[in-house]
Order: C-alpha cells, then structure tokens, then sequence
C-alpha cells in the first residue's frame, strides 16, 4: 500500500527485483527507509536466493541466512 511508505520506518526487500519495484513506488523523499534484508547479514550476499532449486538445502540454506540476518537486524534496532 502506498500509506507503507509513511507508515513504516524500514521496508525490507529480499531481492534487487523486489527492491526495484519498491523504489519505483515509493516516492523519492522517503526511499531511505528503503533497503534490502540480507544487508544485514555479515556475510556479503545481497539477495536472498531461490530456495526451490535446490531441494531440502536450498530451504536450509536460506532460512539459516534469514535467521542470522534477522538476529544482526534485531540487534541493530535495539541500538
């Protein structure tokens, strides 16, 4: 919903794709609240991958990043 953009503090994406279309609807003067969610993570991986191709550890994979991610983003709100 376009209120989002004002309502919300963060709005996470967990693709460039996704991202894309957020900004393209987001007006300009609040794209900072704009990110993506594995920027949090501590490794250098961008996008959360597409854990359909492959199989059980590919959902693995990407739950444990999610987890890890969502760990240092808690840890960053409380600051």
């Amino acid at each position: 919903m376009a209120s989002d953009f004002e309502e919300f503090d963060l709005i996470l994406a967990m693709d460039h794709a996704n991202l894309s279309s957020l900004m393209q609807n987001c007006p300009a003067q609040l794209q900072h609240k704009l990110g993506l969610f594995l920027h949090y993570h501590p490794d250098s991986i961008e996008e959360v991958p597409d854990p359909y191709y492959d199989g059980e550890s590919g959902f693995e994979r990407v739950l444990d990043l999610v987890e890890v991610a969502a760990d240092a983003l808690i840890k960053d709100l409380v600051k």
